[in-house]
């Protein structure tokens, strides 16, 4: 078991001394949240070639946790992928439990007790949306 720890331990500071060497280690060390464990993570999420997404939304598909709206007669349920890569979602998530103590606002949100909308361009039936009047958008509460 020693053995095992030691090797753990070798490979989390080869980890660490190869990320701060990388050009853009500094951008997902200056994220909310993401600190000395998952800034590392954020930046092989993400990768080198960036301009494969054209959008936050593409990210967030790839991954698997954008929302995934399915209907059959008059029932509708939200679910997320069940193929996208395993480690970039559970990073994203990691990450944004971890940055949640950084915006008052998503706190605010997740604390809601869910509710019908009465604005957004989903189904509108799903009590896991929240709308933002001000800002005009759909926030999906996990």
């Amino acid at each position: 078991m020693r053995v095992t720890l030691e090797a753990i331990g070798s490979f989390d500071q080869a980890i660490a001394e190869r990320a701060q060497n990388h050009p853009d280690f500094a951008l997902f060390e200056a994220l909310p949240g993401a600190g000395a464990a998952l800034a590392p993570c954020l930046l092989v999420a993400f990768g080198e070639q960036r301009e494969r997404y054209g959008s936050a939304a593409e990210v967030q598909t790839y991954a698997g946790i954008a929302p995934v709206m399915e209907r059959s007669g008059k029932q509708s349920w939200v679910h997320w992928r069940c193929q996208c890569p395993k480690f970039m979602r559970q990073t994203f998530a990691e990450w944004a439990a971890e940055s949640m103590q950084f915006s008052a606002l998503i706190t605010a949100l997740a604390t809601l007790p869910p509710f019908r909308l009465s604005q957004c361009s989903s189904r509108r039936t799903e009590r896991r949306w929240r709308y933002l009047d001000s800002l005009g958008i759909c926030i999906f509460c996990v």
